[in-house]
């Protein structure tokens, strides 16, 4: 009779810690998952961040690019310029000498 007595006893703490283990196993669950969410969802936040900053970066490349090449036809002209200028005073001066 004792015997059987310790027995229920020790069934009843089994199927409590039995119980426990299984409400622990649930709760992991549910917060992995709700932690995956979460992680999922900044990740994909990140991302679209990402592409639109490398898009504002390629955008800013390109304007950048076609700026320098707006310099550079500049410089180009004005170094034009200047050859143009130095070619007629040596001209006028080749002219100049010839004549005197």
């Amino acid at each position: 009779e004792k015997l059987e007595k310790q027995l229920a006893d020790k069934d009843i703490k089994l199927s409590k810690l039995i119980k426990d283990k299984e409400n622990l196993e649930t709760y992991a669950k549910q917060t992995l998952k709700i932690f995956q969410q979460k992680y999922i969802a900044t990740t994909q936040d990140f991302m679209i961040q990402l592409k639109e900053k490398t898009q504002m970066i390629q955008a800013l490349e390109a304007e950048l690019g076609s700026e320098q090449e707006d310099v550079q036809i500049w410089y180009n002209m004005e170094d034009k310029k200047d050859e143009d200028s130095i070619d007629a005073s040596s001209s006028a001066h080749t002219i100049h000498t010839i004549f005197i």
